[in-house]
């Protein structure tokens, strides 16, 4: 049986009220427990550089919608094996543009690696990317996110990423035959 407990608690700070007002800073604090094998513990800070208007958007979701530019770090912590691991970066989106990037660094091991997404945002709500790790030969691969505002401050997201198959399986068999060799790649 998979258990799987995991308590997000989201604080807005520079608000007078809770939940209500724009906002600058999240912190997340959170705890993953799955089949009870090795427990997580996650701390997380984000700063947007500009005040999140929450008006009218659904408040999980009001950052995207907004576009908001944000500096983030996290960091886990497995509780029975007390192995810690960290990253950081920055996500953006250009001013008056459709371009998306995000560059993050992280623990792997003793060495501090790299990692960058890139993408655009072609209408409001929708994120198309790419990501793209520090030593490790790009594969093609696709992310998307959607979201659509509904009433109440309610909102359906949609999220979906996808590794895309190697283009070179498309390429078919040298055919050959006893008379003459020779071999052909067909697309």
């Amino acid at each position: 049986m998979v258990r799987v407990l995991i308590v997000t608690l989201l604080v807005g700070f520079y608000c007078s009220k809770l939940f209500a007002n724009p906002y600058q800073t999240e912190i997340t604090i959170g705890a993953a427990d799955a089949n009870a094998a090795d427990p997580l513990f996650n701390l997380g800070i984000q700063f947007y550089l500009n005040e999140v208007k929450t008006e009218n958007k659904p408040w999980a979701e009001a950052a995207f919608l907004s576009k908001a530019t944000k500096l983030y770090a996290r960091s886990y912590y497995a509780l029975e094996g007390g192995e810690q691991s960290t990253f950081a970066g920055i996500e953006f989106f250009l001013p008056n543009a459709m371009f998306y990037g995000e560059v993050m660094a992280f623990e792997a091991g003793d060495k501090i690696r790299w990692s960058a997404n890139a993408g655009v945002s072609p209408i409001d709500g929708l994120l198309i990317t790419t990501n793209i790790k520090e030593d490790i030969s790009y594969q093609p691969n696709l992310s998307v996110k959607y979201v659509k505002p509904l009433t109440n401050k309610r909102a359906i997201n949609i999220e979906a990423r996808e590794t895309l198959i190697n283009p070179n399986c498309f390429l078919r068999e040298p055919k050959r035959s006893a008379a003459r060799r020779s071999s052909q790649l067909m697309v």
